[in-house]
């Protein structure tokens, strides 16, 4: 859903199915709520009269309910705002809760699973893998995942470097004696890794051939294509479970409350039952993930696979018999 705000901020975390455009100057708001198309803009009473005058004068070109935001919203209030053609009004002390009610949340469940595209033979599917900061573990992660996928598709994977801290160059020569190689490509097991230094059209080219294609993307922050990130078949984020590290996230999230991030899981290496627990009653409507110690991704653990196979399941191949008997995640 997209929802374009005027004269106000948002602080907190908004829910994942949430599109929030801020528009900061009067002459733009138009404009952006034409080619924005949202279902929702909402102004604060300060300035709303003038929007609603121009909201009058040209119904078939803003389609958008508006909702007002006021100092007090008395039964008289409202009502006065209405008569101005106001859908709503709402008190400025808790709009941003009325703000997440605008969201009928579905309850997790095993068939539906924060609208994913579902696997389909003959298409690539891309999975970017990024974290909050620089050694949060999105390198790790997109091995595992690739791992996994190779191992339990039976198919060839493609994992591709496009962080700002390379690495794969030093794989090519523990793992093949390929010493100062400047091949673009290189493979270990059913893995088929592109490193960083390749051009990107021609990386993009040469995954058509891949069922699957891990983009590991480091540090977002660090990232010049956030949107890349986002556009994914399933974006994958890498953030820490400690207390210190909960603003790098929240911060994160926040920014990129344009894009949509319903498809998004989060995952967290090594995170306790207790972290998790609070970080699902602060990030309500988010897929979060605990991801177990594991040191070598080239092999099978189990309590990580359980893991895997729930962050990935709507990319999958469906099973030929019996339901799928693993959760997708913490919910609220």
């Amino acid at each position: 859903m997209n929802v374009l705000i005027f004269d106000l901020k948002v602080e907190g975390i908004t829910p994942a199915a949430l599109r929030v455009h801020s528009c900061e100057k009067a002459e733009n708001l138009i404009n952006m709520a034409i080619t924005l198309d949202p279902e929702y803009i909402i102004i604060h009473a300060d300035q709303a009269d003038w929007l609603l005058d121009a909201y009058s004068k040209s119904p078939n070109r803003l389609k958008a309910d508006i909702i007002v935001v006021c100092p007090i919203s008395t039964p008289q209030v409202i009502r006065e705002w209405t008569s101005k053609g106001a859908a709503m009004a709402w008190n400025e002390l808790n709009w941003e809760n009325e703000l997440h009610g605008l969201i009928d949340v579905p309850a997790s469940s095993q068939t539906e699973v924060q609208h994913v595209l579902e696997h389909s033979p003959g298409m690539s599917q891309i999975i970017t893998v990024g974290s909050t900061y620089g050694g949060a573990g999105s390198t790790h992660t997109a091995f595992l995942l690739a791992s996994f996928l190779a191992r339990h598709c039976k198919t060839k994977v493609a994992l591709v470097e496009r962080g700002s801290n390379p690495c794969f160059h030093q794989l090519d020569e523990f793992h093949n004696g390929q010493k100062n190689s400047f091949r673009p490509r290189f493979e270990i097991d059913r893995l088929t890794l592109f490193k960083g230094t390749g051009s990107s059209k021609w990386v993009d080219s040469a995954t058509d051939d891949f069922q699957y294609v891990v983009v590991d993307m480091g540090d977002i922050e660090q990232s010049e294509d956030t949107q890349a990130f986002f556009r994914s078949s399933l974006p994958v984020l890498v953030a820490s479970a400690s207390d210190w590290r909960f603003q790098e996230l929240h911060d994160f999230i926040k920014r990129n409350n344009v894009h949509r991030q319903d498809r998004m899981r989060i995952a967290f290496p090594m995170a306790s039952d207790e972290a998790m627990d609070a970080l699902t009653t602060v990030m309500k409507n988010r897929l979060l993930f605990s991801l177990p110690p594991h040191g070598d991704p080239f092999t099978r653990q189990e309590d990580t696979d359980e893991v895997l196979e729930s962050i990935l399941f709507p990319l999958m191949p469906k099973r030929s018999k019996g339901p799928l008997a693993r959760l997708f995640g913490r919910q609220n």
